[in-house]
């Protein structure tokens, strides 16, 4: 397995951990927007590295398929975008709005299997050709 994959699991698993702590944290604790704003600094420092790392060989790889360069340069990019802006809101306001934990979840959690299912076995192809 390659290094860039391995950071990338191991970076999905500790955003799934924090994640897994917010929803059982007491809503509008102190505790929980602290929680969020872990979150907010795990995900922009993973999405940089994806970016810089992962995306970059995919994007720049002439065989793939339209439709899965769409899912990483359009959809993720904007689901990444409404994820953070619904993750400053919480933190500027220092709380939560019904919806906001679930939202973020199914997000991330929807992007994470995208990238795991679809995007990683693209990323060891390009990269075994190289």
């Amino acid at each position: 397995m390659s290094k860039i994959i391995k950071t990338l699991q191991d970076e999905h698993a500790a955003l799934t951990s924090v994640l897994t702590n917010i929803s059982k944290s007491e809503f509008h604790s102190p505790e929980r927007l602290e929680l969020f704003k872990t979150l907010r600094t795990a995900l922009v420092a993973h999405t940089e590295y994806e970016v810089k790392y992962f995306y970059d060989v995919l994007k720049n790889n002439s065989d793939i398929d339209e439709e899965l360069r769409n899912v990483f340069e359009d959809d993720l990019i904007h689901t990444y975008k409404q994820t953070l802006d619904t993750l400053d809101t919480i933190i500027e306001l220092g709380q939560e709005n019904d919806g906001d934990l679930e939202f973020i979840i199914k997000t991330l959690s929807d992007r994470i299997q995208i990238e795991e299912k679809n995007l990683f076995p693209v990323y060891k192809a390009c990269k075994s050709q190289q």
